[in-house]
């Protein structure tokens, strides 16, 4: 939606793609490696989350998750590049 908006090239949308699934992969692989970080403490019964969830906020929550959805779209559309620069190599499935 926005990359129609910004009137993109072939070469511009593919680097915005390529981007976007970049980001996209390393936010679940650094989710992946927090879970991977807490696994030792819930192995040992060590509870170090005491204070911090006993009463979670909402409007916090979503904050965030719309900061991260403006983040997703913006950093990608950013790493557009100049309409002349080349395309970079995509994969088409």
């Amino acid at each position: 939606m926005v990359v129609k908006k910004k009137t993109f090239n072939a070469a511009q949308i593919a680097r915005v793609e390529n981007v976007g699934v970049l980001l996209a992969a390393g936010l679940i692989a650094g989710e992946a490696l927090t879970g991977l970080a807490f696994a030792p403490f819930k192995i040992a019964n060590i509870n170090i989350t005491q204070n911090i969830y006993s009463n979670p906020s909402l409007v916090i929550g979503i904050a965030i998750i719309v900061l991260v959805a403006i983040g997703m779209i913006q950093i990608p559309v950013k790493n557009a590049g100049r309409p002349d620069e080349p395309a970079p190599p995509t994969a088409n499935f």
